[in-house]
């Protein structure tokens, strides 16, 4: 959930998030677990990365910028713009064993603490978290009809050219210095050529071969950092279709990263490392973009 509102939110695209209320002042006889007082949407405007470590993406392993996320800004029609919604709140937990053991009733993971009115309509002030906890259960994203490419595709091509870069860090150990930190996210073709511009770490030869480049409209950003210094880069052409090659263009900030990975793919094989990658990434349907781009041996641009 994190990632996913980081990636749209950074293009300035609000979230709508509904989700299920429940009050940990009352208990529910029935379920042995706070009472469910109603449903709920809010309209997610901001975040706050105010965590100071990285978070492992599950499954994976893979470090997400967006993990560091511990608050959502919500227009709340309950509490007004700017309502907080902070991560890290206890799971919701029911003691009916008869009613879990039927199906009928699941604890509930991912819980948010609110400022919600408790049960008096009493607003909670300042940095304090109510009685009410928000459940999560859907995000809708009003997104322009010609972005076709979702967040869940490029966020795979980001695990599993992470996972590839573990790979072969081992055998090149002075290559980075640890794993690396992933920023995935919607942007469009003036802000990206913008801060291109402004990236003076980048060789004026990538620079350039982007900022004169046909770009589309909208594009999703992938961005591998180490220690807070990009070493590579990939832009993927929002608009285009799942079956298509989306991946626009790769621009090596670090061209020996760059090199490296591309020999590595001739050296381990394109099967070998498929193979792996596959059954590494969890939801991974298609050879990613960048893996087949690196396979001819054309990779930047």
């Amino acid at each position: 959930m994190k990632a996913t509102a980081y990636a749209y939110l950074k293009a300035g695209i609000p979230i709508l998030l509904n989700a299920a209320l429940y009050d940990t002042s009352k208990n529910d006889k029935d379920t042995g677990g706070p009472e469910l007082t109603g449903c709920h949407a809010v309209a997610v405007t901001g975040f706050c990365t105010g965590l100071r470590k990285l978070r492992p993406y599950p499954g994976t392993g893979t470090l997400l910028r967006s993990s560091k996320i511990n608050e959502l800004y919500v227009h709340d029609d309950q509490v007004g713009p700017f309502a907080r919604l902070t991560f890290g709140t206890p799971p919701i937990t029911f003691t009916n064993k008869l009613q879990k053991r039927v199906g009928h009733l699941n604890d509930i993971s991912l819980t948010m603490g609110s400022s919600f009115p408790d049960k008096y309509g009493k607003l909670v002030r300042g940095r304090k978290i109510g009685p009410i906890r928000f459940a999560p259960f859907a995000l809708i994203l009003p997104l322009y009809h010609k972005i076709r490419i979702g967040f869940d595709t490029i966020l795979c091509e980001a695990l599993s050219c992470d996972l590839a870069i573990e790979l072969i860090r081992a055998a090149y150990p002075g290559l980075i210095s640890k794993r690396l930190e992933w920023e995935v996210f919607l942007t469009t073709v003036g802000k990206t050529k913008s801060d291109i511009q402004a990236c003076l770490t980048l060789p004026s030869a990538q620079r350039w071969a982007v900022l004169e480049a046909e770009l589309p409209r909208f594009i999703w950003r992938v961005i591998a950092r180490d220690c807070g210094v990009r070493v590579l880069e990939f832009l993927y052409d929002a608009t285009d279709i799942e079956q298509g090659n989306f991946l626009d263009r790769v621009v090596p900030h670090d061209q020996l990263l760059h090199n490296v990975l591309q020999y590595s793919l001739r050296d381990f094989g394109f099967a070998s490392y498929v193979q792996r990658l596959f059954a590494l990434v969890p939801d991974l349907k298609h050879v990613p973009r960048w893996l087949r781009r690196f396979r001819t041996g054309a990779a930047a641009g």
